[in-house]
């Protein structure tokens, strides 16, 4: 079964494991550093090779430079930067 087949089969706790064993996937070197400034919440992190992420497909995208929002549920947004290793999420307290 070739790796496009396996993937689709995969959830995603098993995705991950997938990703693991072919020496994709990295534990985090540290923990997220959070900080606030007034209004201002956010967090940066360093990653041990690069910033990767696993989509709903079972397909791992790896980011050099990628500039976004996330949104939660609740109607929180912030704003992520990433540069090779380093990430910086920033949002405004409502």
């Amino acid at each position: 079964m070739n790796d496009k087949k396996i993937l689709a089969s995969l959830d995603v706790a098993e995705t991950r494991e997938f990703w693991a064993s072919k020496g994709k996937l990295y534990p985090r070197p540290n923990h997220p550093h959070d900080f606030k400034i007034g209004r201002i919440m956010g967090y940066w992190q360093w990653a041990d090779d690069c910033w990767s992420y696993i989509d709903s497909s079972g397909s791992m995208q790896n980011f050099l430079f990628h500039v976004g929002t996330v949104e939660n549920k609740n109607g929180t947004k912030v704003y992520k930067l990433i540069l090779w290793k380093f990430i910086l999420m920033i949002g405004l307290i409502k």
